[in-house]
């Protein structure tokens, strides 16, 4: 009998499987009535009594801007006191502007003087310098108090500490007093540090997740009334300092709202998987939302970066949920106040952009501000992971052999994305593990389980052994059956090539709050005013 040795490379590769209505303004009587009507809210929020009044210091409040604002406030009250001029002088430095034409129309640097004496600036003012526009913008933590170090933040994330004093502090002291409102005194009388911050305006992104702690509330927002916030950044290699003045949307703005967010929101996907994005749209209307128009983008982009639209065709492009096309338009119940909006696509070799909008011009409802209305994403592109091959010998003596390999020779990483504002809930889990292994050539197999490695944004997954049988009758040499390979050579080496493949896909829960849409009166049903929504992060 010749010697027949039997080989068997083993590879494992992945593979893919898987009515219209308008918000307006409140309108008042007289001055009296819209003080009452911000003190009424200050007291059942915050605890103030009487908070503003008709004069402070001797100056009196501007009765146009309290009863009626004017067109940079959407035309609600705001609450200043005194002169325009003299607080513009007292919060100029030396050879700057107190003074500018915008629109052929004088605007002073600041509107006057805020209830606890700061200087409120006019958020009409043009900027006066290149600070503005600065891509080093070192933000401030926590500019009001003493003296000292404080940390600066840049809008990379990155953190850095700088010493506070001398004439910095007394420039910032120009805006900043003694305030009820900071984020701990909000936190004891609301629940919630950033409840008045929470409707700024045009807030850095890097800052977003705790804003409260940058931006000091010269005037808080009421139900009715806007608020007004300044924050300070440092520019220029901190040779130059610099305000911001951030408008603060009063409640009932807040209320009738349009609000998106991720769902299900991919991380990365290997080339060829399945991939699924789901969209949650919520509404803080009380009355039913007619044909409220949408848009998917979904784009790579070429080697200039310019989006390219993913191929719909190609890539089994589809949308399901409120709606199965692609743009159009949904209705919102004033019973659910939301909908759920899914695209699904195959994934391609390159990094896919995903960008979803609603309502984007906010004008059908009719929203002050559309900010939330935008949610976009990137899903990284993953190649298919190649295991070295596995080789195994059946000697020629030998009518079986018992054989084990692993799907991967290191762990697979996994990176995830959740939502701005976004905590992780739960630990990452594998959601599936299918592997497919070659029955014909290995017999009796079993596969293990994968372990997960938890480590925030990412996640490793070891993946497991393949247990199974290789038997030399598969090769042609079956000496039960007294079946042989016959060959002229001393020694015969027969090999067969069966590939193991697999699919894992990973996910993990995240939290984020959101302002209550469930109740019209949050206190009487003894809700905080805001609710926890869940989401799911998923990479494959």
């Amino acid at each position: 009998m010749k010697k027949a040795i039997c080989s068997i490379l083993i590879c494992c590769i992945i593979i893919s499987t898987l009515t219209t209505t308008t918000v307006y303004a409140k309108n008042y009587s007289n001055v009296i009535e819209a003080i009452d009507d911000a003190n009424n809210f200050l007291f059942s929020k915050m605890g103030c009594e009487n908070y503003y009044v008709l004069q402070i210091d001797g100056m009196n409040i501007n009765n146009k801007l309290a009863q009626y604002g004017s067109d940079v406030f959407s035309n609600r009250p705001v609450f200043v006191y005194g002169n325009n001029v003299d607080a513009s002088r007292k919060t100029t430095t030396g050879g700057r502007d107190i003074v500018k034409k915008v629109n052929g129309k004088d605007e002073y640097r600041a509107l006057g003087y805020a209830i606890d004496g700061s200087v409120f600036p006019n958020p009409s003012f043009p900027y006066d310098n290149e600070g503005h526009a600065a891509k080093d913008k070192m933000w401030v933590m926590r500019p009001w108090g003493d003296e000292g170090y404080r940390n600066v933040h840049d809008e990379d994330g990155k953190v850095a500490k700088i010493y506070l004093g001398g004439i910095t502090l007394e420039y910032i002291n120009k805006w900043i007093k003694n305030s009820r409102f900071g984020p701990n005194d909000v936190e004891t009388r609301t629940g919630k540090r950033n409840y008045f911050v929470e409707n700024a305006v045009d807030v850095p992104e890097a800052l977003k997740d705790n804003f409260e702690d940058f931006l000091y509330i010269i005037q808080p927002p009421t139900e009715h009334s806007w608020g007004l916030g300044i924050a300070f950044y440092y520019w220029n290699g901190y040779n130059n300092l610099n305000y911001k003045s951030f408008l603060i949307k009063p409640f009932d703005m807040v209320a009738n709202d349009l609000d998106v967010s991720f769902y299900k929101m991919p991380g990365s996907s290997t080339e060829g998987n399945r991939v699924l994005v789901g969209i949650k749209v919520k509404s803080y209307f009380d009355t039913d939302l007619e044909k409220v128009d949408f848009k998917w983008n979904i784009a790579t982009k070429n080697g200039d970066g310019k989006n390219i639209p993913l191929n719909a065709e190609i890539c089994k492009l589809e949308f399901a949920g409120s709606s199965k096309e692609q743009s159009g338009t949904i209705n919102i119940s004033a019973e659910d106040k939301e909908a759920c909006l899914y695209a699904e696509f195959t994934m391609p070799d390159s990094d896919v952009y995903i960008e979803f909008a609603i309502n984007e011009d906010g004008k059908k409802p009719l929203e002050s501000d559309t900010e939330n209305n935008i949610v976009s994403t990137v899903v990284k592109a993953e190649k298919p992971i190649n295991s070295a091959v596995k080789k195994f010998d059946l000697p020629y003596y030998a009518l079986s052999r018992d054989i084990s390999y692993p799907l991967a020779d290191e762990g697979i990483k996994f990176s995830l994305n959740k939502t701005s504002g976004a905590w992780w809930s739960g630990e990452a889990k594998v959601d599936a593990l299918n592997v497919n292994v070659d029955a014909k050539l290995l017999h009796n197999h079993q596969v293990g389980s994968a372990t997960v490695d938890d480590n925030g944004d990412e996640v490793t997954v070891s993946l497991p052994k393949v247990k199974a049988k290789i038997e030399r009758s598969d090769f042609g040499d079956d000496p039960e059956k007294k079946n042989w390979l016959v060959s002229d050579n001393a020694t015969d080496t027969v090999t067969k090539t069966p590939n193991t493949t697999y699919y894992v896909s990973v996910s993990k829960k995240y939290e984020y709050t959101t302002k209550c849409n469930k109740h019209e009166n949050c206190e009487m049903e003894g809700c905080t005013g805001y609710r926890d929504e869940t989401g799911y992060a998923s990479s494959s």
